[in-house]
């Protein structure tokens, strides 16, 4: 796990001018949007749900686009990052079913919830560069993965809680400075985009090596 994670990190290094040109400004722009929306409203109110609405099928559009990246980074061919509608449609509905199934397992207990994030995992790149359906991403996944829980588990658990620890910190700084809300809600926010993307490489890292390996299914 500790190698894969390293390379992991070594890619988003090598290619975070890439990364960030492809992802980059949505983040920062939901960034702005989640911390202007924290400030104001105190509890989940239509501004709440516009941005999480307007979230999830942007980080759809621009996943997709990543992923395509990271495939063709590995392939070595042309990089394309043309998204059809029906690729955006297909790997919206991957990561509605995808974060339903590790809610529900977050609800039961944390490593559940892990688990299902886990096992679901390559889904994404199923959908996106084998063009599979979602129930046939998320099939494919769960079979693809035997082998490999333990280690997308551990890596997933690194990258979350250095995420949590950060926005820890974030909370402290904010108990001691609350007129600094806005851009500590903006950092907040961008840590939590580059958790995600963080994950999305590690686990198309153990992904890649699958396919080396020939474990796929």
């Amino acid at each position: 796990m500790k190698t894969l994670l390293m390379e992991s990190l070594y890619f988003s290094r090598t290619y975070a001018g890439s990364i960030f040109r492809i992802i980059g400004p949505f983040f920062i722009a939901m960034a702005l949007f989640g911390g202007y929306t924290y400030m104001i409203e105190d509890e989940p109110g239509w501004l709440s749900v516009a941005y999480l609405t307007v979230f999830i099928g942007g980080q759809s559009f621009y996943i997709c686009r990543l992923i395509k990246f990271m495939g063709s980074v590995v392939s070595g061919s042309e990089v394309d990052l043309s998204v059809s509608v029906s690729e955006w449609f297909r790997l919206l509905i991957v990561h509605i079913l995808y974060g339903i199934a590790v809610l529900v397992g977050i609800l039961a207990l944390i490593i559940p919830g892990i688990y299902m994030s886990a096992k679901y995992g390559f889904a994404e790149f199923e959908c996106v560069l084998n063009k599979r359906s979602p129930m046939e991403a998320l099939g494919s996944s769960w079979e693809q993965t035997k082998g490999h829980v333990k280690t997308l588990m551990l890596g997933v658990f690194t990258i979350t809680i250095t995420g949590i620890l950060f926005d820890l910190l974030l909370d402290w700084i904010g108990e001691m400075a609350p007129d600094l809300m806005l851009p500590l809600g903006v950092l907040s926010e961008l840590g939590s985009s580059i958790v995600v993307v963080l994950v999305s490489v590690f686990y198309f890292r153990v992904y890649v090596s699958t396919l080396e390996k020939g474990d796929t299914q």
